[in-house]
């Protein structure tokens, strides 16, 4: 079957004819370049998008106290802490602490992945990070 219309389109932007032909990496790229370029095309006056690199720390440094309109408290800060040591999909046998595995995962990424999310992510990925969510604005 043909690929959605919306990964046909982005594969269009960027020079390829059919979408069908996409190699494996191009196809995950433009997939992935899908779902940001929907969330940069529904960013509205209530959004906060965050990089997942700033993660967990940005949402009691920034976020939060912005939000409650005060500083977090030192026992909320260290109960959100905890918190965010423990797997989000830890069920069963693969409860327990998270360990993150995104710089270990980035290493391992083949030169096609790389070019491919290079191409196909970067701008949408940019036009994320160059958002400033107005009730983070101070």
């Amino acid at each position: 079957g043909r690929p959605p219309r919306a990964i046909q389109a982005i594969a269009q932007r960027h020079g390829r004819n059919d979408s069908r032909e996409l190699k494996r990496a191009e196809y995950c790229a433009s997939h992935l370049a899908m779902l940001t370029e929907s969330a940069v095309n529904n960013l509205n006056d209530m959004a906060i998008p965050i990089n997942y690199d700033r993660l967990p720390s940005i949402l009691w440094e920034e976020v939060m106290p912005k939000i409650f309109g005060r500083p977090l408290t030192t026992t909320e800060i260290e109960n959100l802490e905890e918190i965010s040591q423990q797997y989000s999909k830890g069920r069963g046998n693969k409860a327990g602490e998270f360990k993150g595995d995104s710089e270990q995962k980035e290493h391992a990424a083949s030169n096609d992945i790389r070019e491919a999310a290079k191409e196909f992510l970067q701008e949408s990925f940019d036009a994320l990070n160059k958002f400033k969510p107005k009730i983070l604005m101070d």
